[in-house]
């Protein structure tokens, strides 16, 4: 994906797009399998705050219900999103 075709999102875009309670269902990539795990809710927002991006998912990932990316370092951290199931 080009730089020009991310859609950067700010922590009150990426708080109001996740899934509400606590805990958010997430899932990365774990060699050839996704490993999915539940983070608190702050502790994915805390990594916006320590300067990591975040951004719309592609396609397949958010038809997955994972709408949005945040990134841990270098490892994409894919989380679960309302209404984005199909």
């Amino acid at each position: 994906m080009m730089e020009s075709d991310r859609n950067y999102l700010s922590r009150e875009e990426v708080d109001s797009k996740l899934i509400k309670g606590e805990y958010v269902h997430t899932f990365k990539q774990g060699g050839m399998a996704l490993l999915g795990c539940d983070w608190k809710r702050e502790d994915i927002l805390k990594l916006i705050d320590n300067g990591n991006k975040a951004e719309l998912s592609g396609e397949m990932a958010t038809n997955m219900g994972h709408g949005v990316v945040v990134w841990d370092g270098d490892s994409p951290l894919f989380c679960e999103t309302v209404g984005d199931k199909t």
